[in-house]
């Protein structure tokens, strides 16, 4: 491009493939809401996108901040893919060598290799355990100074107080530690103890193998990717690793040197910000006038990771390290600068161009990336190109929080996917979770909230009941012999109506993908189609073709947004039949295609023998007959398959995991009830019994009984002593007479009851 543009931030594609596709791009505005803040999509390639995601860094659990990015990403993948049909090359990265992947796979294997040295507690290993725990209480204790000095809130301070209280309780621990105790003590020790065990390294020199740093981000890339899988997520089109592409690394390192853009020191590599400045512009995603500076110098901090050179390597803060000089206890790989390894940033810069080079449509990531990674990366492509953009549009992910606070371990509400989804423990489904990304700008925080998942889970259930009651409907013989609209039956309202949403939702889907307003059309349209039915009814029957064209266009979005898989378009209408209905809505569960298509025609025989079973015990009044259909019903609940009696006509459904979950909670709650019912009824019961026993008490033995409470009565079986033989006084006498009267009539309404005339 031109060198007069290099103070632009964004430069507009030339071409005639504009889609009609409008979309916010970072390049040009962070924060505005404005539709004129939108941009026309043009891709360089007609038909194609060229998309680059950065990837994870895999060395702990997929949480649920990952998951706000990849399934936002999948969801505008499947728009782009499904809907405007788009060829999409999907690049990721996985960054399996880091600052922090570094740090943790050392420490996991010096705490290994220590725990396989000392299997008992000698003294040695006590002597070790309790100088780790000392150190580390003294090191929570200079923090707290720290903190307090630099005048952190409170509860940073709580925080960091509880921790040193816990390493005190540790070295206690220790000292009173036997044989018994020894795993429990070490195993709690982890974290103080591998510290200690990575200082005394770097003291001795020790140099170790790079084979120890592959184990901990293979382990974690798997999980990913299992995580990824479990939350219906495409996998990409092209998988790039940092270990894979050093020599590459290497060279385009030694190209940006050449092009004057960077310089070696001490054995690291530095990106020169100032010299690139002068030629092209630097951070076009996070302008400095934009930013706060002390917020920046400590992202850039981040940015070079906790185990990066000294300060004094580099010509200014600003610059960034493209290649570190490999310290003791680091992996290295020999460069013409001395052996060492990448700068995080470099890696994307290196891995995007090796698949597609100079320019690309789309790079994309979370929020946080957006400075210093993403302009860094950006700036050192440019560099290597010498061109004024590397990336047509840029796309990030809006933040994600927790009931509205930013997702941490020291809040205590950092949710793992695998945990958020579990089957038995989870709060939520894959489907749901990702309906609940839809109800919410793709570009904008996302709160996640209990409220939020009861909205997502209740549209789930909608959805998933409208798709199960248009597949009955079009197994029914009669929907499928098309009529005559007759006035009033409601067709003409409903195509016109479904016409009207198609042309809104594609404005939505053009304006930004748009999805939240989408989802509420969706379930407009599902109510209106409903009504249809129900008027349809009153005249004759709905009209078949009508709900095949509702059903599939919803499908066909949800193929889209992710929600339903892509298996195909190639349904089939026939007349009364169990494959009419598909390739329509969620399925059931795994395997549900092949399920509902080999079981279909065998559970409508079913279905109709039960009803027809049901309808001649109805008439004989045989219990028996009817107990059975209940209990035939009841068998196929439990496999996921529901019975239905609709308009006098049998049916079934195969219900998804959260319906059937939904229905056996229900069942469940039902039984509670009944419990409870029969429990209070009894107590009931009991204490009637209790109170009759005490009305067929005769009055003059109202007193007597128990007959330690008073010691004389008068002819009448009134007591007019207590049993200590004080006489009762008149206060008293009086309750016990109101008492007695009350009594009396008791009996006899108790006397009646029994048939006694002179009650």
């Amino acid at each position: 491009m031109a060198e007069a543009g290099k103070t632009k931030r964004w430069h507009p594609v030339e071409g005639a493939n504009f889609t009609g596709l409008k979309v916010r791009n970072s390049l040009v505005s962070n924060d505005d809401t404005a539709e004129d803040a939108l941009l026309p999509f043009v891709v360089t390639s007609p038909g194609t996108v060229k998309w680059y995601i950065c990837g994870p860094t895999v060395y702990a659990p997929s949480h649920l901040g990952h998951a706000r990015a990849y399934l936002t990403f999948d969801i505008i993948r499947g728009i782009l893919e499904e809907y405007f049909g788009f060829n999409v090359t999907y690049a990721m990265n996985v960054t399996d060598i880091d600052d922090k992947i570094i740090q943790r796979a050392r420490e996991n294997f010096l705490y290994d290799r220590w725990t396989a040295q000392h299997k008992t507690l000698s003294d040695a290993a006590r002597k070790d355990l309790l100088i780790a725990a000392t150190a580390d209480a003294a090191a929570k204790a200079e923090k707290i100074k720290t903190k307090v000095a630099e005048g952190a809130d409170e509860a940073m301070i709580g925080l960091i107080k509880k921790q040193e209280a816990e390493a005190t309780g540790l070295i206690a621990a220790v000292q009173s530690a036997d044989g018994a105790s020894y795993a429990d003590v070490v195993d709690k020790a982890r974290g103080a103890l591998s510290n200690w065990l990575d200082k005394k390294l770097k003291e001795s020199g020790e140099v170790l193998k790079n084979e120890i740093f592959e184990a901990l981000p293979r382990k974690f890339e798997k999980q990913f990717f299992e995580d990824m899988q479990a939350l219906g997520v495409k996998p990409p089109s092209v998988l790039t690793r940092v270990s894979e592409y050093m020599p590459d690394i290497v060279d385009y390192v030694k190209k940006i040197i050449d092009n004057g853009f960077a310089y070696a020191s001490n054995g690291s590599v530095y990106f020169d910000t100032a010299k690139f400045n002068a030629r092209h512009k630097y951070r076009k995603l996070c302008p400095p006038a934009q930013s706060d500076s002390k917020a920046d110098a400590a992202l850039l901090a981040e940015g070079e990771g906790a185990l990066a050179a000294a300060q004094t390597d580099k010509k200014t803060d600003n610059d960034f390290a493209l290649w570190k000089r490999s310290k003791v206890g680091e992996p290295s790989w020999e460069s013409p600068w001395g052996n060492g390894r990448p700068g995080w940033h470099i890696e994307c810069s290196v891995m995007a161009s090796a698949v597609f080079g100079e320019n690309m449509d789309i790079h994309s990531g979370g929020i946080d990336l957006r400075f210093p990674h993403h302009d860094n990366e950006m700036a050192q492509a440019e560099a290597y190109y010498q061109n004024h953009q590397w990336v047509n549009y840029w796309f990030h992910a809006g933040h994600l929080h927790i009931d509205g606070l930013k997702m941490s371990k020291s809040l205590k509400n950092f949710v793992t996917i695998r945990k958020a989804i579990d089957p038995e423990t989870g709060t939520t489904t894959p489907r749901a979770l990702r309906i609940l990304f839809l109800l919410n700008a793709w570009d904008k925080p996302l709160n996640f909230s209990e409220g939020q998942l009861k909205q997502a889970n209740a549209i789930e259930m909608q959805f998933s009941k409208f798709f199960q009651n248009m597949k009955v409907e079009l197994r029914d013989e009669s929907a499928n012999r098309p009529k005559r609209w007759s006035e009033g039956s409601g067709e003409q309202e409903l195509w016109q109506f479904l016409h009207a949403m198609q042309g809104e939702i594609h404005e939505d889907m053009q304006n930004n993908f748009r999805t939240q307003p989408i989802m509420t059309k969706l379930q407009e349209l599902v109510k209106r189609t409903n009504m249809y039915i129900v008027k349809a009814k009153a005249h004759s029957h709905p009209q078949g073709y009508i709900l095949a064209q509702v059903a599939a266009y919803i499908t066909r979005i949800f193929k889209a947004f992710g929600l339903v898989g892509r298996v195909g378009d190639d349904w089939l209408i026939e007349a009364g039949s169990a494959t009419a209905s598909k390739g329509i809505g969620f399925g059931s569960d795994e395997g549900a295609s092949s399920k509902e298509a080999v079981l279909g025609p065998v559970l409508d025989i079913l279905a109709k023998f039960r009803a027809q079973v049901r309808d001649e015990a109805v008439k004989g009044k045989q219990s028996m007959l009817l107990d059975l259909c209940d209990s035939a019903r009841a068998l196929l609940l439990q496999q996921g398959i529901q019975l239905e009696d609709r308009d006098k006509k049998a049916s079934f459904k195969f219900l998804s995991a959260s319906e059937k979950r939904a229905i056996d909670k229900e069942a469940e709650q039902k039984v509670l009830q009944a419990k409870k019912a029969k429990v209070a009824k009894a107590a009931k019961a009991a204490k009637a019994t209790t109170a009759a026993s005490k009305d067929a008490i005769p009055p003059e033995m109202l007193f007597k009984q128990p007959a330690d409470s008073f010691s004389e009565y008068n002819d009448k079986g009134f007591p007019t002593k207590l049993a200590d033989g004080t006489v009762i006084a008149k206060s008293a006498a009086k309750k016990l007479a109101k008492q007695l009267k009350a009594h009396t009539k008791k009996h006899k309404k108790w006397l009646k009851k029994q048939g006694n005339a002179t009650a």
